[in-house]
């Protein structure tokens, strides 16, 4: 049975006068205003996101919970939500959910305070900040104990290369040795080959027991065998150490940076002189200092700057690339 206009209008009512709460502090009796305004109009993602909002607002506990089921009602029913989207991603984060799929949450939510340049954009984009980085810092781990494990194994299997290789040196040793004997010596010698043949039934047994211990041993013996040169460690901790240089802290360049609060770019904005500032911080120069170009000095007002489309994507491009700079966005 659908929500009939009287019941629309009482939801209405009841979510008014939630807002009101809320904008004076009064987040329980505010849910509980949202929480009636539900039971009455049940299909409306607005009230499970303003009644998510107050349990953020109470910080009680179980709150996270809350609000991720308040969220996903709501996104169940508008999946483009913003502030649902928004909700959703960061409730995620919170309670160690799936990072991929609330960094793409957070996105869409940014997205749309975008478009609608809604001043919570600020706010989305921290909340992404934070999430980028903890996936950054999932998956840098996991990189460590890869190329750890990678190079523990690279180095049992040439240990077993080099042995195999030894142990087929002193075999030929000993063949040549028999050969040599004289007719005198035959029985002896026929006895040295069985020895040998039982050294090789001994190797033979050593390299199945190696090759089952280590996986890729036996491809180790062969090389080994046939006389592999050295493992050249020295190059290959080159490599290694070039594949981590990605997990590696640094600085984020200048370029990236707004000259005003020295953070990177958010919201970038390019004035009419030419230089690009975060939006926010550029707004507040003109209310506060004056309007004026904070480096050229030449008048302006907010109406001369413009999106700088370049630097933004610039900016996603390099944090893409350098996972670790996100924890310089929050």
């Amino acid at each position: 049975m659908g929500v009939t206009a009287g019941e629309k209008r009482a939801a209405e009512e009841l979510r008014k006068e939630g807002n009101a709460l809320f904008q004076r502090g009064k987040y329980a009796a505010a849910s509980e205003r949202y929480t009636e305004a539900i039971t009455l109009d049940p299909q409306s993602a607005s009230l499970y996101v303003n009644r998510a909002l107050c349990a953020k607002k109470q910080a009680a506990p179980g709150a996270w919970e809350r609000i991720l089921e308040d969220a996903e009602r709501a996104l169940a029913r508008e999946p483009n939500h913003m502030k649902a989207n928004y909700l959703c991603g960061m409730a995620l984060r919170e309670l160690g959910g799936d990072l991929g799929r609330a960094i793409r949450l957070l996105e869409r939510a940014l997205e749309r305070a975008r478009e609608q340049d809604d001043a919570i954009k600020d706010e989305i984009w921290r909340e992404l900040a934070k999430a980028n980085d903890a996936c950054w810092r999932e998956e840098s781990a996991r990189r460590r104990s890869e190329a750890e494990a990678l190079r523990s194994q690279l180095r049992k299997l040439a240990a077993v290369a080099a042995a195999v290789s030894s142990t087929g040196g002193l075999s030929q040793q000993e063949s040549s040795g028999s050969e040599d004997r004289d007719g005198a010596g035959a029985s002896s010698g026929a006895q040295a080959g069985g020895g040998g043949t039982d050294m090789s039934a001994r190797k033979a047994e050593g390299s199945s027991s190696a090759g089952a211990q280590e996986p890729g041993s036996a491809a180790a013996g062969v090389a080994g065998s046939a006389g592999a040169a050295e493992v050249n460690w020295v190059a290959l901790d080159r490599v290694f150490e070039r594949a981590a240089r990605a997990d590696t802290r640094g600085e984020v360049p200048s370029a990236f940076t707004c000259p005003l609060t020295m953070e990177v770019f958010r919201d970038p904005v390019v004035s009419k002189s030419g230089h690009t500032y975060e939006r926010a911080a550029l707004t507040e120069h003109i209310a506060k200092v004056g309007g004026w170009d904070p480096i050229t000095r030449i008048p302006m007002t907010l109406a001369d700057v413009r999106p700088n489309i370049s630097m933004r994507t610039a900016v996603s491009v390099y944090l893409e690339e350098h996972g670790w700079a996100w924890h310089e966005c929050y």
